[in-house]
Order: structure tokens, then sequence, then C-alpha cells
């Protein structure tokens, strides 16, 4: 897809690509169009420690977080490519979890455990219990199995 693309356009290509299945991010922000299109899709929500967002934002601020912060260095912020990833993560962040960065390109740990925690509680609200695993990876595989 080039330019501008409604998430219908984005759930189109994805499946005339062959995928039949989506993982995190960004692609999980398309969770209702994508239930929309697929009535019978199931949908398994990962979760994080002790399940208030803490985790998760320590993992997220050591992992694509400081990814993100190199990327604004030289020379990397002058490479095309990386300037439109840093883009699209910055509008992630941004647009979906209301997280702002300081003058480093550093995410605030605050706003990143509300995102989380925001994100959860949609999540459970909008898709239907049947359809919706909750999981905790320290539960092993066996949900997943069965679900």
């Amino acid at each position: 897809i080039e330019g501008n693309a409604s998430a219908d356009d984005v759930v189109d290509a994805l499946s005339v690509a062959g995928f039949n299945s989506t993982s995190s991010m960004p692609a999980c922000f398309l969770y209702k169009e994508l239930l929309e299109k697929y009535p019978d899709a199931r949908v398994v929500l990962t979760v994080r420690g002790d399940g208030n967002g803490d985790a998760w934002a320590t993992s997220i601020k050591s992992s694509v977080g400081s990814l993100h912060q190199t990327l604004y260095r030289r020379p990397f912020r002058w490479i095309p490519p990386i300037r439109r990833f840093k883009g699209l993560f910055r509008w992630i962040f941004e647009h979906h979890g209301n997280v702002k960065f300081d003058g480093n390109a550093e995410m605030d740990a605050d706003d990143l455990a509300r995102m989380y925690n925001r994100w959860v509680d949609e999540v459970k609200q909008h898709v239907p219990p049947e359809k919706l695993l909750v999981f905790a990876p320290k539960d092993g595989w066996r949900p997943l199995c069965k679900f």
C-alpha cells in the first residue's frame, strides 16, 4: 500500500497477501476492523506482569524504546527509510497512547503504563468474551491450546 490508506484497505491488503493472522503493533490497532470483516475470528490479548502496565512499560523502554532513541542520532536520523519508521513509531505511541517523548526521544514510563491499561480495558470491553482469550505467558501453552 502506498500513500494514505484506510484501515479497511490495510485489512484487505493483508488478506490478499495471504495472511490469516496478525500480532502486535501496528496490526493490533485494527482488531475492530478485523473482527468486522472476519466475525468468526478470535482475539488473544497478551497481558504482562502484575497487570498494571509497569512491566510492559519497562519492556518497551528497554527494547523498541531504546531503539527509537538510537534512530534519532546521527547518521540514522538522515536515512529516509528510518525517518519513515520513526514517524510510524511516534504515531503509534502518540496517537494511540497519548505517550509523550522528552527532548531525547525517550518515552515517559507512566504514560506507557497508562497506554497499556487503557488498551487492555478497551479490548476487553469491545471483544465478545467467547472470542477473547486474555493470556499471560506465565500460564504456559495450555490456555492457548484450549482456546
